[in-house]
Parts: structure tokens; sequence; C-alpha cells
């Protein structure tokens, strides 16, 4: 759960920063709501991907 609310925090702070490149200076309230979902959608898509790799919560590995 930490680590989807991280990544799409991470994600959303990219895109914000890619806007900022590519030199727009404002969006509207619909489009921080679609840059907030597509950061969601991405950063759970992320979190489920790395979480497979990661070792059981509460258990440290063997070492």
């Amino acid at each position: 759960m930490l680590l989807a609310a991280g990544l799409s925090l991470l994600v959303a702070a990219l895109l914000l920063f890619l806007l900022g490149l590519v030199q727009v200076e404002q969006i509207g309230s619909v489009g921080l709501l679609l840059v907030l979902v597509v950061a969601a959608v991405v950063g759970g898509y992320a979190a489920r991907a790395l979480a497979v790799r990661l070792p059981p919560p509460g258990r440290r590995p063997p070492g």
C-alpha cells in the first residue's frame, strides 16, 4: 500500500516536472485531475510489478 502511494507520488512529480520542461505554464483543474489519475494508475501497476520481487513483510532474508 505504501509502495503504491510512494510510486504514485513519484510519478505525479515526474509528470509535473515534464510539463514544466515543455513550458506548460498553467493546467486547469481537469488537467491536474488527469495527472493525478494517470499517476495513481501507473504507480499501482508499478507497485504490483515490484511487489512480486520483494520479500514478504516481517521476515528477514537469511544471511
